[in-house]
């Protein structure tokens, strides 16, 4: 018996993901931003595909954009993310009533909205019950109390018994909020920094070289530690040269910006995050590999 052997070529377009090194088809990809869109990054590249994206985006980008330092930066910035402007003082806070904890609301536009005060119970005796809620948070009292009074076989309350027993705390509009926040120490933030550094140089590395950067040996190292951080691994060892100038708040600013330099013929990559980060990580040993001038590519954020 003799058996035809057919060979055809898929008609799906096909093209390798630069993290990787997958060849995929063209619709698991998707387009990646090299400085995050959390921070007003608009520069992108097309060429990650979607689980790699997805996994950068939660191992790394959110590294950098969910830490204390750069949340508040951008609530001052008023930087948009895809919820609105981020809050980041979304924790207990005390109010000027002792005992009483809450939060601070903004709106989605960054514009304070009011104190929302968590509910706790304050007196709880055999025969009484003393609570302090958010206005807008009644009913939660409500079931709190019908919970406790329910042991006792008496009525359930209303909310007309609830009105009738119930003393409205108010307090004058503040100009100012002084807010104390314990942040992390530099040298800890840095830590978590440095991959989304590394990322964002290895993008900008493919973004001006295309194919043949992804074969420099500065290329491959970097990449191969992005494989490891977003399969949860702990890098060890640098994959190349990173030097950090701890943070500027000073003058924070709406971009961000990088620029290559060369020397010693290294290709120095120059980052400058929101102008609270700069920092310089060595994106090619290798100069003469590539054409390049020493040029300055500032990133604007709106």
């Amino acid at each position: 018996m003799k058996y035809l052997t057919l060979k055809y070529r898929s008609t799906k377009k096909m093209k390798k993901c630069i993290i990787c090194l997958k060849k995929k088809v063209i619709n698991e990809f998707n387009e990646e931003h090299i400085f995050p869109e959390a921070i007003g990054g608009n520069l992108k590249i097309y060429d990650c595909c979607k689980l790699c994206n997805s996994k950068m985006g939660s191992k790394i980008d959110n590294e950098l954009t969910n830490n204390e330092y750069i949340k508040i930066i951008r609530f001052l910035l008023k930087i948009k993310g895809k919820n609105g402007i981020i809050n980041p003082f979304n924790t207990l806070l005390n109010s000027a009533f002792e005992g009483i904890k809450g939060k601070l609301i903004f709106e989605k536009s960054g514009k304070y909205s009011k104190f929302e005060i968590i509910q706790k119970t304050i007196i709880e005796t055999e025969n009484s019950l003393k609570i302090v809620c958010d206005s807008d948070n009644m009913e939660g009292m409500l079931k709190t109390i019908n919970k406790k009074i329910a042991k006792s076989n008496q009525p359930p309350y209303t909310f007309e018994d609830l009105r009738k027993n119930t003393t409205s705390i108010s307090h004058p509009k503040l100009n100012n909020i002084d807010i104390k926040i314990n942040l992390e120490n530099d040298n800890k933030a840095l830590i978590y920094i440095i991959p989304e550094l590394l990322k964002i140089t290895y993008e900008l590395g493919y973004y001006h070289f295309k194919e043949k950067y992804l074969k420099d040996p500065t290329s491959i190292a970097i990449r191969n530690a992005i494989e490891e951080i977003i399969s949860g691994k702990l890098i060890i060892d640098m994959p190349t040269y990173i030097e950090i100038d701890g943070f500027n708040w000073k003058d924070i600013k709406r971009y961000n910006s990088y620029q290559f330099l060369i020397k010693n013929n290294k290709i120095i990559c120059h980052l400058n995050i929101l102008n609270f980060i700069t920092a310089r990580i060595v994106l090619s040993k290798n100069s003469n590999d590539y054409k390049l001038i020493n040029e300055n590519i500032n990133e604007s954020v709106f």
